[in-house]
């Protein structure tokens, strides 16, 4: 986890070099290639990447890209907007890819319930007839060990 927060948290950095040697051609657009920093952030890092790495992205846009160049003030009011608008939404896609990574574990977790502690017997079948996974229960109809029956194929038992 901690690495997938360290990736989130360089990934901005990555794409401020790319935006600084492209500034040429994307001149007037600051925020091109860190809004999908941000997304990316997000999903690599969850919550907390998602968060750092659109505030490291905001500043640095901030910083390098926004009129007056390698400073912190604003040549205009209005430029708050864009810095605000890129703040929200860095946030939002934290939030939502928390969520659905909060989500999916507690699918998984369902599913192991499930599979674990059915009344009936549940496999996993590859195509190629080879066990990839069996509950207790099938051990017991088909009068196998779990260890000994995936050793085993579908067709072995049929």
């Amino acid at each position: 986890m901690k690495l997938r927060l360290l990736l989130a948290i360089l990934l901005p950095f990555a794409v401020c070099g790319v935006q600084w040697l492209l500034w040429d051609y994307l001149d007037p657009y600051a925020w091109f290639l860190f809004f999908p920093a941000a997304y990316f952030s997000a999903w690599i890092g969850g919550l907390w990447g998602g968060l750092a790495g659109t505030t490291i992205g905001t500043l640095l846009v901030w910083y390098v890209f926004m009129p007056p160049p390698s400073s912190f003030a604003l040549d205009a009011p209005t430029a708050t907007f864009p810095i605000l608008v890129f703040l929200v939404m860095g946030a939002l896609f934290a939030f939502f890819f928390e969520r659905l990574r909060q989500a999916q574990a507690r699918g998984e977790t369902r599913f192991e319930a499930t599979f674990e502690q059915a009344a009936v017997g549940i496999a996993l079948v590859a195509l190629d007839g080879s066990w990839l996974r069996v509950n207790g229960k099938l051990c017991e109809i088909v009068g196998y060990g779990h260890d000994e029956l995936l050793e085993r194929t579908f067709q072995d038992i049929t």
